[in-house]
């Protein structure tokens, strides 16, 4: 078997409130998909309490885990694969210009090298956005690569709509599409954005929920190996869950 699931997905909060029931079907969803590759993002609160929603969620999913803290408001990043993915090697991100830290995995799928990246831009400063977009060039060389996020900015091919109840000066800043040139430029391509596939991945959840575009991406150094992109939205969180199909495992 060549073909090749991912998936990233911003859990609002981590998934949790007064109980961990939104999580639980967050994580029904994404087992539903038989995903090789799972990327969270805002996954609050899964270091505490003995790690409970971090092995819950390996469970579910039959998956292993792998958890990078991030350096601002909680908002951890959890990368998930599957058996056809042996991870060789952790090397996160974190501190400067990194505003929640980077969750990098080194794997072979398939015998074959990629590196895994999962990312959460900032959220509210284009300057700081652009810095990190441009720093993850750094984490592209001549392995391939796959980079799922939520990039808090504009795709290059997006037509952002804000809300008429929103907050102008915050929306706006949503509207940069620097973060995406600056990946474009990193030598990575937008999914999405190659397959045609320009539905907004937040703004679905409520009115007034801001900006509607496409925040969620997934990015690979190889788009030829893309063959599919769709996403699943829903009311348990304000983003959407964006998944691409690779027709072989991406190469360099």
């Amino acid at each position: 078997m060549t073909y090749l699931k991912v998936g990233t997905y911003n859990l609002l909060d981590g998934g949790l409130g007064d109980d961990d029931s939104r999580l639980r079907r967050q994580l029904d969803v994404l087992k539903e998909q038989c995903l090789d590759i799972v990327a969270l993002q805002e996954a609050k609160h899964w270091n505490q309490d003995g790690a409970k929603p971090f092995h819950l969620a390996q469970s579910v999913l039959g998956m292993r885990g792998y958890l990078a803290q991030s350096a601002h408001h909680g908002c951890h990043l959890v990368t998930l694969v599957g058996p056809r993915v042996r991870v060789i090697e952790e090397r996160h991100e974190t501190g400067h210009p990194y505003w929640h830290g980077v969750n990098v995995l080194r794997t072979e799928i398939d015998g074959k090298p990629v590196d895994l990246i999962n990312a959460h831009l900032a959220p509210s400063v284009p300057e700081i956005r652009v810095q990190e977009a441009r720093a993850l060039r750094l984490l592209v060389g001549s392995r391939p690569v796959i980079a799922c996020g939520d990039w808090n900015a504009a795709a290059l091919e997006d037509d952002p709509r804000i809300a008429e109840d929103a907050n102008p000066a915050r929306s706006e800043l949503k509207t940069d599409r620097g973060p995406a040139q600056a990946l474009l430029d990193a030598g990575l391509v937008d999914v999405g954005g190659y397959l045609h596939d320009l539905t907004p991945t937040v703004g679905h959840a409520r009115a007034g929920s801001g900006v509607s575009y496409r925040a969620d991406r997934i990015y690979t150094t190889d788009p030829e190996a893309a063959s599919d992109h769709r996403l699943i939205a829903g009311d348990d969180s304000d983003h959407a869950l964006v998944m691409a199909g690779f027709g072989h495992v991406p190469r360099s």
